[in-house]
């Protein structure tokens, strides 16, 4: 039993080297049992070898499989991965998309609204002719204020004749829809200077300092969009207009000025747009 463990080559190297003893020491005479039992060592040698080389392509194949069914399922977790990131995308996609389509729909609104109360302003202005006027009611005596209170900020009084708040805002944008730059600048400094309080006039002072910066004119749009965070810090272009200057204080190099302006807005206006891309500004910033 113990002379079957012995490896297939050892075996057969020990055969060959039993039969020349065996031949040499019997002078060649072997006995037929002699012949007999080497013959079987032999088949004996080879049966292992086969069984040796078929437990080898038996685990070879078996290893094979294992593999390819690893491969397989990497392949199909790579896939449904693939497919995930594809869905997602296509679903922050389509979000967007149907944000982008509210932003236009809200801002085709504004813009009509703005537009009706141009023409009431403008029909408001239109002189009644002389058959259909009536006489005015007497006007109301206005009460004298207390000692020691102040009067409610109110507009001052527009030129006569100057169109409203709405009128000169649809005329500042038309001029900037032709690059009329510096008569878009002189139908919003009018809405400015006649109706402070207007809800167009953030709007409007924006708009200034988006025509300077049109025009390239850094420094004066750089001041322009300073005045939005000063006069009306609770508009919604208030942080639009600090990301701006801190965009030109970074082209221009001026990192140390820019930084500020990024953090407070991240700071103060954390749940709009513009704070995410003042998030990933800073982050790029040295």
């Amino acid at each position: 039993m113990t002379s079957r463990r012995v490896g297939p080559v050892r075996r057969s190297l020990a055969l060959s080297s039993a039969t020349v003893l065996l031949l040499g020491s019997t002078g060649c005479f072997a006995t037929r049992g002699d012949m007999r039992i080497l013959q079987g060592d032999i088949n004996t040698v080879r049966s292992e070898s086969q069984r040796s080389a078929q437990a080898q392509a038996q685990a070879l194949a078996e290893t094979a499989r294992i593999l390819q069914a690893v491969s397989d399922s990497l392949t199909r977790l790579s896939s449904r991965q693939l497919a995930f990131e594809g869905d997602a995308r296509g679903e922050f996609r389509r979000v967007n998309e149907q944000l982008i389509q509210v932003q236009q729909l809200l801002g085709q609104s504004a813009s009509i609204v703005r537009s009706l109360r141009a023409d009431l302003e403008v029909a408001g202005r239109t002189p009644i002719p002389p058959s259909e006027a009536t006489t005015p009611p007497p006007l109301a005596t206005a009460p004298t204020p207390t000692r020691g209170t102040t009067p409610p900020a109110t507009d001052a009084a527009p030129t006569p004749g100057l169109p409203g708040p709405n009128t000169l805002y649809q005329d500042g944008q038309d001029h900037l829809r032709r690059s009329s730059y510096a008569s878009a600048r002189i139908a919003f400094g009018d809405l400015l200077l006649n109706y402070p309080s207007s809800d167009v006039a953030p709007e409007a002072q924006y708009l200034i300092a988006e025509s300077y910066a049109a025009e390239r004119n850094l420094p004066a749009a750089e001041t322009a969009y300073a005045a939005v965070v000063s006069k009306y810090p609770e508009s919604p272009r208030a942080p639009d207009a600090m990301y701006k200057r801190a965009t030109i204080f970074i082209d221009q190099g001026n990192i140390a000025a820019a930084k500020p302006l990024l953090e407070s807005i991240v700071k103060q206006y954390p749940r709009t747009d513009v704070a995410e891309f003042a998030k990933e500004r800073l982050a790029s910033l040295p």
